[in-house]
C-alpha cells in the first residue's frame, strides 16, 4: 500500500493511510517532497501515549504531530511542522542531556504541578498541550486520522516504547495532497502565495520583535546554516554516539 500511495501522492490529489508504520519522524519530509513538485502536502501521525487528555491524568494520546507544505513561487515554501503538544517531546530529551531546565510552560510533574525539570516530566509527568484544550483537540483529530481511520493502533492500544531510540516507533500515519492546479494554473497560484508571504513578512514588528518569520523559514536557515558549517553536537550527545558506534561495532570519526 506504501508505494501505490507514494506513487499516487506524488502526482495528483490522493489520500492515504498507513497503519503500523515505523517512521513517523519523516511526515516533514514527506509533504516537503510535494511542495517541491507543485502541490500541497499534509501529512499527521500518532504514536505512544504519553499525554492525557486535557483535564485528565490517564496518558491517552501522542504529541501527534502534523506538518503541511505549501509551494510558492519566489518566495520558499511555506513549510509548518508541529507537535500538538507545547513542544516535542524531543526538546525535553535534549535538556535532560545536556542538564538543562525547561521553561516552566513545557510540562508537568507526576501529579499535575508544572516543573521545569525535564527528567521528571520524561519519565513520571507529562508534556502540555498547545493551546491548552484547542491543542488537545487537534490532538484527538490526528489520532482519528492516522489511528482510527487507518485500521491501526490508537490511543492507549499504542504500545508504549520501553527503551526509547532501541525499538521501533509504532505509528500510524495519514496523507493527503491537493493538486492546486485543480483550482487555478500552479503559477497563479504560487504568485498568490508569493504575495501573502509578503504580506506576513512586511507586517510591522511589536516590540522587541526583529523579524516576521513565516512557517518553516527558520528551518530553511538553520538547514543551511547546517550544510555550510556543520551539526554542533554536545559532549553528552558526541559520547552517546561514540557509545553506539563501540556497541554496534561501526567506525566513529567525527573529525
Amino acid at each position: 500500500m506504501w508505494g501505490l500511495a507514494e506513487t499516487d501522492l506524488l502526482t495528483s490529489d490522493a489520500d492515504a493511510s498507513v497503519a503500523r508504520c515505523e517512521e513517523g519522524w519523516a511526515i516533514a519530509s514527506a509533504v516537503g517532497e510535494r511542495a517541491q513538485r507543485g502541490l500541497i502536502g499534509l501529512s499527521c501521525n500518532n504514536g505512544p501515549t504519553i499525554l492525557p487528555p486535557y483535564g485528565g491524568k490517564t496518558p491517552t494520546l501522542a504529541t501527534n504531530p502534523f506538518s503541511v507544505a505549501v509551494p510558492a513561487g519566489q518566495e520558499q515554501p511555506i513549510v509548518l511542522d508541529m507537535a500538538t503538544s507545547i513542544v516535542a517531546g524531543g526538546k525535553l530529551r535534549l535538556a535532560g542531556k545536556k542538564g538543562a531546565s525547561i521553561p516552566a510552560d513545557w510540562a508537568l510533574d507526576r501529579h499535575g504541578v508544572p516543573t521545569t525539570d525535564p527528567h521528571e516530566a520524561i519519565f513520571h509527568g507529562f508534556l502540555q498541550w498547545a493551546g491548552g484544550y484547542k491543542g488537545f483537540g487537534l490532538a484527538t483529530i490526528v489520532e482519528v486520522l492516522g489511528g482510527v481511520l487507518s485500521g491501526g493502533l490508537f490511543g492507549r492500544d499504542v504500545p508504549a516504547m520501553k527503551d526509547f531510540g532501541k525499538e521501533p516507533l509504532v505509528t500510524s500515519a495519514f496523507y493527503m495532497t491537493i493538486n492546486p492546479e485543480a483550482f487555478m494554473p500552479l503559477d497563479q497560484f504560487c504568485a498568490r502565495v508569493d504575495r501573502l508571504v509578503r504580506h506576513i513578512k512586511t507586517s510591522e514588528t511589536a516590540g522587541e520583535t526583529k523579524e516576521i518569520l513565516v512557517a518553516g523559514q527558520l528551518e530553511f536557515r538553520r538547514k543551511a546554516e547546517r550544510l555550510r558549517d556543520g551539526i554542533p553536537l554536545t559532549d553528552v550527545v558526541a559520547r552517546e554516539l561514540e557509545g553506539l558506534a563501540r556497541e554496534y561495532h561501526v567506525p566513529f570519526d567525527l573529525s
